[in-house]
């Protein structure tokens, strides 16, 4: 069978991505009078301290990577009282009741000017009706395919993508972390408004990686469906698909568990198909 009918087969129409804020690596950034990462910009010499301290006493800087806690949140009933009537129903509708819908990730890394400390707070979207899409471009595979990531297209993300941005400056004003805090650089305090955000938010914007969801696993019947439950391509034989592309939907949070688990079951199902062939092929059929 030849690329071109391969691949306008498997041409994913329904993306999902987990996406958060960037900009220069970061979300909400912070001028801080604590020692982060940004020493190894200001004094290259630091490098070599703290690999030696590393080495020698597993102590020091790069004891962490800079962003050692990760959490997954749901969105406060106060957040979703601020909301549209109709936000506010798609959501739980949508989504299951334990869903988190926002990721909060702070980074010992930040707008480095050779001089002062930086630290941020990275914002990740897990519960997004937005959906972008890959397709080819011809029927070359040489030639890079179509990619419509389609970030912040659907107004529930924007109200979402407001809501974390304004959980984030939250948690940075409590009184643990507000001690550390010098001021936010990235993007400012003069960026206040839902609009001001907005506007910062569209030109930040960027993937956090796990793009999934373009060879949807799904019923022989769904026309979305690219692989049936067995990973097998739909319409084609010899063939499966087993990484994050056949997720019906993206998962909360970072995929790699589920990429394992997903591996792992699929396995099962060839060896046992293999062990299937074998013994029919023993009986003579």
């Amino acid at each position: 069978m030849s690329n071109r009918i391969i691949l306008s087969f498997v041409s994913g129409e329904q993306m999902y991505r987990n996406f958060l804020t960037v900009d220069k690596t970061t979300a909400l950034s912070y001028q801080v009078n604590v020692e982060t990462t940004s020493v190894f910009s200001n004094d290259p010499q630091r490098v070599f301290v703290e690999t030696e301290n590393y080495i020698t006493e597993e102590t020091g800087l790069l004891t962490g990577n800079g962003g050692d806690i990760v959490g997954f949140l749901k969105v406060t009933n106060q957040s979703w009282a601020n909301m549209s009537s109709t936000t506010a129903h798609d959501f739980p509708t949508t989504f299951p009741a334990d869903w988190p819908e926002i990721e909060i990730a702070p980074f010992a890394i930040g707008l480095n000017d050779g001089v002062r400390n930086f630290a941020s707070m990275a914002i990740g979207l897990l519960a997004t009706f937005s959906r972008g899409n890959i397709t080819i471009s011809s029927s070359s595979t040489a030639d890079a395919p179509i990619i419509n990531p389609a970030f912040l297209t659907h107004p529930h993300d924007l109200i979402l993508a407001i809501t974390a941005s304004k959980f984030a400056r939250h948690l940075t004003s409590t009184s643990s972390l507000h001690s550390a805090i010098i001021e936010e650089v990235i993007p400012g305090p003069a960026v206040r408004t839902d609009a001001e955000i907005i506007v910062y938010l569209r030109g930040s914007m960027a993937t956090f990686y796990h793009a999934s969801c373009t060879c949807k696993m799904g019923r022989r019947n769904d026309s979305m469906a690219v692989v049936d439950s067995k990973a097998r391509v739909i319409g084609i034989t010899g063939l499966q698909v087993v990484d994050a592309s056949v997720f019906p939907f993206s998962v909360p949070g970072q995929p790699q568990a589920t990429v394992y688990m997903l591996a792992e079951k699929i396995a099962e199902v060839v060896m046992g198909d293999a062990q299937i062939v074998v013994v029919c092929r023993s009986l003579g059929r």
